[in-house]
């Protein structure tokens, strides 16, 4: 048993049951409260302890949190205990979140990979490489290293390694593919790059902030297409985006187009700075440096100049322009 958080006016704590959760009563139906001096605490050997740890993992198999199933389900087949796979196969039919019953799949197939019969454990490592099961790299590596693995399960074995490898390069060229997307939009604007600009009194100059400005500026435009559209006026000139009159979900996911549009605009932005301007100042760094501080600013100004339009009042007309016209 174990005791309660909770003291009564004694300072005395209710017994709880282990194995109901219930109170432990007396005869007359009474819960049972004790001093927690008054008892003595169960030391836990390593051996109670992993069966204390297990039982908690197959406890979390009911756990309301899609993620707490999932976590629990991939740490009791990288345990690999075949007493836990009729749990794991039990739980299918009643699992309704996608991902968990996925990783009981994973999870089954791991388990499966220390069954003694060639007939259960090479479907379990094809399946293992189909689903490019990153988490079962190691225990596949072992199977085909195993001395005593049949040369069919050796092959399975490098076949399913090959397919997970295969998969984690694509998932490394297009996360390297979007830090370099990330880095490219904001790093024409540096200059760092083209030449070492310095002012005067040796300060670097950058312009990476305005062109982070500008990728913001896209985002905000592209939510307000994804809402009820959006009229720009820069210069005076009106111009109106129509919008896409979307609502829940669908307008939730704006972020999609926004966030890749973002980075592209802004390298846009950087790359005609490049082309039409900055490689004409690399004779000379220090002057460049102040040319290159105006231009780099002007997406910023421009933003601001457009955002004052956007959020002015007729009554604050005039503090609007004001600020607007000392940020130019």
């Amino acid at each position: 048993m174990t005791l309660e958080d909770a003291q009564d006016a004694d300072g005395k704590q209710k017994a709880v049951r282990i194995d109901t959760g219930d109170y432990l009563k007396d005869s007359s139906g009474k819960p049972q409260s004790y001093f927690a001096n008054d008892l003595d605490s169960v030391d836990a050997e390593l051996r109670l302890k992993t069966v204390i740890k297990g039982t908690l993992e197959l406890m979390t198999l009911n756990d309301p949190d899609p993620e707490a199933r999932r976590s629990a389900v991939m740490k009791i087949g990288m345990l690999q205990n075949r007493a836990n796979l009729a749990v794991l196969q039990a739980r299918i039919p009643l699992e309704t979140n996608p991902r968990v019953k996925s990783a009981l799949g994973e999870a089954i197939a791991i388990i499966q990979l220390k069954d003694p019969d060639p007939a259960v454990e090479i479907p379990a490592i094809q399946k293992l490489g189909d689903m490019a099961s990153i988490p079962s790299r190691d225990v596949l590596a072992a199977v085909a290293a195993n001395n005593s693995s049949t040369p069919a399960e050796v092959a399975a074995a490098r076949r399913a390694l090959a397919l997970i490898q295969s998969h984690v390069g694509r998932v490394n060229f297009f996360g390297t593919l979007f830090r370099g997307l990330s880095y490219g939009s904001i790093s024409p604007g540096r200059g760092d790059w083209a030449g070492d600009y310095v002012w005067p009194d040796g300060s670097d100059q950058y312009g990476h902030g305005e062109l982070i400005a500008v990728g913001a500026y896209t985002c905000y435009v592209v939510e307000n297409i994804f809402q009820s559209g959006l009229t720009l006026s820069p210069f005076g000139i009106p111009i109106h985006f129509p919008g896409l009159n979307l609502s829940g979900w669908q307008y939730q996911a704006y972020f999609i187009v926004a966030v890749p549009l973002a980075f592209l605009v802004a390298a846009l932005v950087g790359i005609i700075l490049e082309v039409c301007v900055i490689r004409f100042l690399y004779a000379a760094a220090r002057v460049a440096a102040r040319h290159l501080g105006g231009i780099a600013h002007s997406p910023a100004v421009g933003s601001t100049w457009s955002l004052a339009r956007q959020t002015c009042r007729w009554t604050h007309r005039p503090t609007c322009w004001a600020i607007s016209l000392f940020t130019m």
